[in-house]
């Protein structure tokens, strides 16, 4: 895991051929401080479906609504709500 913010983590791993990404955030440590740029967009949304589009020259690039949840001391995992949310043309 390589270390983004304190208290906040982030794994890659494949998954169906596509490489994908965790954030592992610490306990008592606010999700907002997280902020993705996404160079080569022209511009970003969420659609319908929660997914996050970038817009590019080259096409449309989709990533999946996220899911979270919380872990406990027992390995037990609650889902908790989250969504993308876009703070400019190119960071979410």
């Amino acid at each position: 895991m390589n270390s983004l913010y304190r208290g906040c983590d982030l794994r890659f791993h494949g998954d169906r051929g596509a490489v994908e990404y965790d954030l592992h955030v610490a306990p008592g440590v606010d999700p907002r401080v997280i902020v993705i740029r996404c160079d080569g967009a022209d511009a970003i949304e969420v659609d319908a479906s929660g997914a996050l589009v970038a817009h590019t020259p080259i096409g449309d690039i989709r990533q999946a609504a996220p899911t979270t949840w919380s872990i406990d001391a027992h390995g037990t995992r609650t889902p908790l709500p989250c969504r993308y949310r876009i703070l400019d043309d190119r960071r979410f």
